[in-house]
């Protein structure tokens, strides 16, 4: 079943009790004062210093789409030492970081340097413009990716769309990419590893055995372009069974690991629960839920199967 599949992937995942935790991972040096905004803005525009406000951006919530981002975002956010708007922000899939830099200014209280600074868009790691942008402006800021078994996955992004009263096509006709009514579910999503393989910290285009775990128009386009430079950006992967693990042990391992690599003194409580999706009154949300889908009816085998097919290679190349 889904479930048993997601349960092998979360302990594949989660250290054990008897596994070291993650060390330390040293926060970014803050300015004190900050320098004046228009200085900053001013130098990465002309390119005379390209990290010149690399300091004001500490985390980066990236991907993917229903993969716990949004209970990310809110609980980071109650965090006494972050401060992360409660909406997802495009900044950088526009390609406008010193407008990142800006906000962080005049929001997320100011220039205070003992805050760290974060922002949630979960295409980011879809597209490597945003990505690139993180590389090239904020080196430092601390990446966080979520994963999820890609059946559940697929399963939460369909309904969450019919919950947002979107026409989509059936489930049964899940196409590869963003087809005439898909609104962005497709086998794509599923991907997980090639677009993680956008943060660089592999170089595929010479390994036919790691070529053989991606589609194959990943690989052809990898060969017309130029491969993308291993990423200086820290990574922090979790599965999103991790957010709400009824083991006590693990569950405080991940708390742990979450604030050895964000470097904040206050520990994590459990992550809260966060139900994103537009509310109805009773009498229409009735209606729409009558609309959603239930990914185990056998009408849905072939997705389950492709889905599982996708997911074991993104898998292999996560662990290996």
């Amino acid at each position: 079943s889904a479930s048993a599949m997601n349960a092998n992937l979360q302990s594949s995942l989660n250290a054990t009790s008897n596994e070291p935790r993650l060390p330390r991972l040293p926060r970014i040096r803050k300015p004190d004062p900050f320098p004046p905004l228009k200085e900053v803005v001013e130098a990465m525009k002309d390119g005379s210093n390209l990290t010149a406000g690399g300091f004001a951006l500490d985390i980066a919530i990236v991907g993917f789409a229903k993969c716990g981002t949004s209970t990310m975002m809110s609980w980071l956010g109650m965090h006494p030492e972050i401060r992360i708007p409660p909406f997802e922000v495009r900044t950088l899939k526009n390609r406008d970081s010193w407008d990142m830099v800006t906000s962080i200014y005049k929001s997320l209280n100011g220039t205070d340097p003992t805050l760290l600074r974060g922002y949630k868009n979960p295409p980011d790691i879809m597209d490597p413009r945003p990505l690139r942008m993180l590389r090239q402006y904020f080196p430092q800021a601390k990446i966080i990716v979520g994963i999820r078994h890609p059946i559940l996955m697929m399963e939460s992004f369909y309904n969450f769309r019919i919950q947002n009263e979107m026409k989509m096509r059936p489930f049964h006709l899940l196409a590869d990419g963003n087809a005439r009514g898909s609104n962005g579910v497709h086998y794509n999503r599923a991907e997980y590893h090639a677009h993680l393989a956008n943060l660089g910290l592999t170089n595929p285009r010479n390994n036919t055995s790691e070529q053989a775990l991606f589609p194959n128009d990943v690989v052809s386009g990898w060969k017309k372009t130029f491969f993308p430079p291993t990423s200086p950006n820290p990574v922090f992967l979790y599965d999103t069974a991790q957010l709400s693990d009824s083991d006590p042990v693990r569950l405080n391992g991940f708390l742990q690991d979450l604030q050895s690599f964000l470097d904040v003194n206050t520990p994590f409580p459990p992550p809260l629960r966060y139900k994103p999706g537009r509310p109805h009154d009773p009498e229409l949300q009735k209606k729409i839920d009558e609309k959603k889908i239930d990914v185990c009816r056998p009408l849905y085998l072939k997705q389950r199967e492709r889905l599982v097919e996708i997911g074991t290679r993104a898998k292999t190349w996560i662990l290996d």
